[in-house]
């Protein structure tokens, strides 16, 4: 029988926190959702990946406290912006930086 002590007290209530799969689950479906309506053709690698990230932001996110206190319905609005591309708008400001700071 695995020790109960393994895993940490937040994390247990992390665990069973309903707020927190409502807002994992709102993040992933929005991403999906997205996904299946684009006109890119569907790549299940590239889909899965994307998820996983969507999840791990959403973790993030819940994790730092920033959506403590968020109604069911404020945690929808913010996966379904979050599904928009925030992780992606993120990526692609650092690119940017990067090719503005590597030019002479």
């Amino acid at each position: 029988m695995p020790d109960k002590n393994l895993i940490d007290p937040t994390t247990r209530e992390m665990l069973v926190d309903p707020n927190f799969w409502t807002m994992l689950t709102m993040f992933c479906l929005a991403y999906l959702a997205r996904t299946l309506v684009s006109k890119e053709p569907l790549d299940w690698k590239r889909l899965l990946g994307e998820l996983i990230l969507t999840a791990i932001s959403a973790i993030a996110l819940y994790s730092a406290g920033l959506l403590n206190g968020m109604s069911p319905l404020q945690m929808v609005f913010a996966g379904a912006l979050g599904s928009l591309g925030g992780l992606r708008a993120v990526e692609w400001m650092i690119k940017i930086a990067i090719q503005i700071k590597a030019k002479p």
